[in-house]
């Protein structure tokens, strides 16, 4: 088996291990199709069978095989445009949770914050959709390589027969050797040549026009695509900016509320008119406010109210959609987490005291007092440091000296004390002890 082989079939078992498994059905899926692709509403969602992230572990693997393997160009390129479809599909996916993540955010706030994140959530979405309808464009147009990728490997057998033939009478040619065996087999060989060419001729001239014609429409299937992304994002950043404009530098107040909402609604009212009427080469973006919008019944229903199905559906409402969920409340009769740091090993005089006062306080009572207690912390001096170090030596050597006394005397302190008695007795009959080379020693005397 090939290397390629060999990775494609790590990735093949890798999927099928995953759908056997009760995971299967709670992946979110990534998959798109080219006929899933609401170009006339970009905000609809997507839907497709198939992993994005087992899909792009597949497509790195795959990749990885590639580059140890005899892959041809073409199919190089089939695999490489595959990563850029995956890519903006993750863009697509990432852009619609943030989105989400904006909405549920803005809700807590004040009344400013919460229109604007609304509708800045809702162009978020809309740039999720219009990466994902890319990514299946991407995908589509990358399809189309596929019929030059086999008509290639169809033909290069016989390429690889003909190249074979063309060195076999290079060599002859080039050989020293001279007679009519060599004559006979030349002829031979070059009509088999003739022959194959002869064969080939028509198959080649048809990948010709293979190649031309599949690179023509997938370039052209996938450069229109980006276009149209590209320009209805540009209508997107039109939106933005009075939206953005319409969130005041100050916060609202009861004598002075907030009055942004029109801007905003008008804003997402004329982007969804300008995408569901988009024409090639359209970027300017018409801005409906006030009457306008009575008058033309556009949509300035607000992002929660739009996609309430997609907010109740959790993940549900976009395949692959992944949400960041909420922290869990603690229980009521719970203490949060908020204890002090833990007490150094050998506090510093003056702490102690404080800290055993503070055990019995509650971990949150204690917090907030490191926090907010503008009382300094007592700290020793350099002399008082010294003082408590010379006490602390002089308890110990105490100590060890009162240790030493309770134990009966070692074998060497008795000879030291037999020696020394030995010693004074000499001392005290007046004979003076004689030294290794027969000299008296002088007499001793107490120190």
């Amino acid at each position: 088996m090939s290397v390629s082989g060999i990775f494609s079939s790590i990735a093949d078992k890798a999927q099928n291990a995953i759908n056997q498994t009760p995971l299967a059905g709670h992946i979110p899926s990534g998959g798109h199709s080219a006929n899933q692709a609401n170009h006339a509403n970009p905000a609809a969602s997507h839907s497709g069978g198939r992993s994005l992230a087992l899909e792009s572990l597949q497509h790195q693997i795959r990749s990885l095989g590639q580059q140890y393997s005899s892959a041809t160009p073409m199919q190089r390129i089939i695999t490489l445009e595959k990563g850029v479809a995956l890519g903006f599909d993750g863009v697509a996916r990432d852009n619609k949770a943030q989105s989400k993540e904006l909405y549920t955010w803005g809700q807590r706030e004040d009344p400013d914050l919460t229109d604007v994140t609304d509708r800045l959530a809702y162009l978020n979405f809309t740039q999720g959709a219009l990466s994902a309808s890319l990514s299946a464009q991407l995908d589509s147009a990358r399809a189309s390589l596929k019929p030059l990728r086999e008509a290639e490997a169809a033909i290069l057998p016989k390429r690889n027969i003909r190249a074979g033939l063309r060195n076999q009478i290079t060599r002859i040619e080039h050989s020293p050797e001279k007679g009519a065996e060599r004559e006979r087999r030349l002829a031979e060989l070059k009509e088999q040549l003739s022959r194959a060419e002869s064969h080939d001729e028509q198959a080649e001239k048809e990948l010709e026009l293979l190649k031309r014609k599949v690179i023509r429409e997938s370039e052209q299937n996938k450069w229109e695509a980006i276009r149209e992304y590209g320009e209805k994002l540009v209508l997107l950043a039109e939106a933005a900016k009075p939206i953005i404009g319409a969130l005041p530098t100050l916060p609202p107040t009861t004598t002075n509320p907030y009055a942004g909402a029109p801007v905003t609604a008008g804003a997402r009212a004329s982007l969804q008119h300008a995408l569901d009427n988009y024409k090639p080469g359209q970027t300017n973006l018409d801005l409906q406010i006030g009457a306008d919008l009575s008058r033309s019944g556009s949509d300035t229903r607000s992002f929660g109210e739009s996609h309430a199905s997609g907010m109740a559906a959790g993940q549900d409402s976009h395949p692959g959609l992944s949400v960041t969920p909420p922290i869990p409340e603690p229980p009521a009769s719970a203490s949060p987490n908020q204890s002090a740091s833990p007490i150094p090993a050998q506090p510093v005089s003056g702490v102690v005291q404080d800290t055993n006062a503070r055990a019995s306080e509650s971990p949150a009572e204690a917090s907030s007092q490191d926090l907010y207690s503008t009382s300094p912390v007592k700290t020793e001096s350099a002399g008082e440091e010294k003082q408590r170090l010379e006490r602390e030596e002089r308890e110990r050597v105490q100590a060890a000296s009162n240790e030493r006394s309770s134990v009966p005397g070692s074998a060497e302190e008795e000879k030291s004390r037999l020696e020394r008695e030995e010693r004074e007795r000499v001392l005290a009959g007046g004979a003076n002890p004689v030294g290794q080379d027969g000299e008296e020693l002088p007499p001793y005397r107490e120190m």
